[in-house]
């Protein structure tokens, strides 16, 4: 009877023990997929919703197009508005590190990044980030931006105001991060150049702006830089046509990002390449019904740059991705082929869009050159 009981011990345990067997197997040939999880602060409200709620799908997009070529990770997002206000963005930012235990942040300002960064010195957390400011990137080695180059920008401004003989310039800047962090570069460009400039400075949300119109008549400058984001942008370009102003107005960027396009109808500007193609812009109102802005295809192809860097990754720290070597895969790529353009990653982390001079068509905009 003890023998019997001691075969069917025995076969029981060669059972489990081959059942362990083909479940190792079946793990190494069909191994759980790595989850990336992604935190996005985006302004899904406010002046700039048209932006965020582009950025959003076009993250979703891009994913999209990875799954279905088959992808080596499962993707998950999380995603929250924050308006463009650093505080928002910050409580958005420790959300999404201690709950959702995020491996990629991005968000869309300067302020904002500036910011993260700080917080997430000493972390392995990479700021991917659509922002201008050129030393966001320097701050960490896994931070990483995406926009134009500063310095080129103000290169193709100098040569446009050269070509049409302005060398007498208002500046009109609000003291926001992204505006202060071109104040530099635009000294540096005109007083290389000997273009006169007077530069007035605003707090960020004042709504009057005619001492400072009527102060600058004063100078008989040719052309008017406007350095303001929505509303205020749109409220001064309103005030100068009141008050019977009819200086050429320009900017370096900040007017591609205006929601309200027509109110600059035939402006110039220096900025990204960023004039979507209209095959992209029929299918992405088909696919997410949104009316596109001018930084849906650029968002597309800054995040299909991210997402090719993860691909390539093969290394796991503690079950989870190996953020440095995404980091150094977006390095050793160089450079990243765009319907925009050829983009120049440096080795700071800053990712290079070509600056060109834009105008305003048909309350779209349209490149010169």
């Amino acid at each position: 009877m003890q023998r019997k009981y001691w075969k069917i011990s025995l076969i029981l345990i060669l059972v489990i023990a081959l059942a362990i067997l083909l479940s190792n197997k079946d793990q190494k040939t069909n191994p759980t997929p790595i989850v990336v999880r992604i935190g996005l602060s985006l302004p899904l409200t406010g002046g700039y919703a048209d932006l965020g709620l582009a950025h959003r799908e076009m993250i979703k997009l891009a994913i999209k197009e990875v799954e279905e070529k088959g992808s080596k990770y499962d993707y998950e997002l999380f995603i929250e508005d924050d308006a463009l206000d650093i505080k928002k963005t910050q409580l958005n930012l420790q959300k999404f590190i201690n709950i959702n235990k995020i491996d990629i942040f991005t968000d869309l300002y300067s302020g904002g990044s500036n910011a993260v960064n700080a917080t997430l010195k000493g972390k392995d957390i990479m700021l991917y980030a659509w922002t201008t400011d050129p030393e966001v990137a320097k701050a960490r080695d896994l931070t990483f931006t995406y926009a134009s180059d500063s310095a080129e920008t103000l290169a193709v401004m100098v040569k446009e105001l050269k070509k049409r003989n302005i060398d007498n310039v208002n500046i009109f800047m609000s003291k926001i991060s992204f505006c202060l962090s071109q104040e530099p570069f635009i000294k540096e460009a005109f007083e290389k150049n000997n273009i006169k400039y007077h530069l007035y400075k605003f707090n960020p949300g004042e709504k009057d702006f005619r001492m400072a119109i009527t102060k600058a008549k004063k100078n008989n400058a040719q052309l008017h830089l406007l350095q303001f984001y929505t509303p205020d942008l749109e409220i001064f370009a309103k005030q100068l046509k009141d008050m019977g102003d009819t200086t050429d107005i320009s900017s370096i960027e900040t007017i591609a990002y205006s929601p309200k396009k027509e109110v600059f109808e035939g402006t110039w500007f220096a900025g990204p390449a960023t004039e979507t193609d209209k095959k992209f812009l029929d299918e992405f109102t088909k696919i997410t019904g949104l009316t596109d802005t001018n930084s849906s295809e650029y968002s597309y192809h800054g995040y299909k740059l991210l997402l090719e860097a993860i691909e390539k990754s093969t290394m796991r720290v503690n079950g989870r991705i190996d953020i440095h070597q995404v980091a150094k895969n977006i390095l050793d790529m160089k450079t990243y082929e765009t319907s925009f353009g050829t983009w120049k990653i440096k080795p700071d982390g800053f990712i290079a869009n070509p600056a060109i001079i834009t105008t305003i068509k048909d309350g779209k905009l349209t490149s010169l050159y």
